[in-house]
């Protein structure tokens, strides 16, 4: 689905595939996603041509996300009776990498600009859930310091922030921005319910869904003065906002 924001509707989008996790590229011309029921991962062009599948069902794939030059997908996966884990595929194909050996849950991964970093958090339902940085180059993971109880992290276009969300058992839940040159978070916004936060193209924005909220309701908040905006309703039952696939402005294409 896709929010129309001048008819404030959800029009199908991708002639209704079903899928979730979309993530397009930087240049606008391709889109990441995950096939329903399958889980396995895809990529293909905005019309929906050139499809291609970069996973077997061998794994479940979850939250894929684009490199900013357009060459690889991040994502988490996992197979039968393992955690959940982070791999890199070429967007053309092949065998995809497992970035971190060892046992523990990584989920959520999203680019540094660079593209040499991957930053990810550990388990959404931990209160001792932390967000760390692998370094591809070299495997090293570290973490980013305060970050104890949050988890799905984003990374901003000029590297300047990431943002991370609190603990799901929090009521209400914080979201916050992390700054690497002072390395203090600072928080933007309350709610009952923040789902699937991005940020907008422009940086200005950083946009979520309420699953608690009846008809889960999609907002944006902005990052300079902590403005909060109602965008638009999906319209389903509560708890079957999961279902949706969000391209709001300035997190699609």
């Amino acid at each position: 689905m896709r929010y129309d924001r001048r008819s404030r509707q959800f029009v199908s989008y991708l002639s209704g595939l079903s899928a979730e996790g979309l993530d397009f590229s930087r240049d606008g011309e391709w889109v990441t996603y995950v096939s329903l029921p399958q889980a396995t991962l895809w990529r293909s062009r905005l019309d929906g041509s050139q499809q291609l599948q970069l996973t077997d069902s061998s794994t479940v794939v979850g939250l894929p996300r684009w490199s900013p030059d357009g060459k690889r997908i991040a994502f988490s996966a996992r197979k039968p009776g393992a955690d959940w884990k982070i791999f890199v595929v070429s967007a053309d194909g092949g065998s995809p990498e497992q970035v971190i050996s060892g046992e523990g849950l990584e989920l959520d991964p999203t680019w540094s600009p660079d593209g040499n970093f991957l930053a990810y958090s550990t388990d959404y339902f931990d209160l001792h859930s932390v967000v760390h940085l692998v370094d591809l180059r070299t495997h090293h993971v570290s973490t980013v310091p305060g970050s104890e109880g949050f988890f799905s992290p984003h990374w901003s276009r000029d590297g300047r922030f990431l943002f991370a969300v609190s603990h799901k058992l929090q009521n209400p839940q914080k979201l916050l921005t992390y700054t690497f040159t002072t390395q203090k978070w600072e928080q933007l916004l309350l709610a009952k319910s923040i789902d699937y936060p991005t940020w907008s193209r422009s940086g200005e924005y950083i946009h979520f869904i309420n699953f608690v909220e009846d008809g889960t309701p999609f907002y944006r908040v902005r990052v300079s003065d902590h403005k909060l905006e109602r965008i638009g309703v999906v319209s389903l039952p509560r708890g079957n906002g999961e279902r949706a696939i969000r391209s709001v402005d300035g997190a699609g294409p």
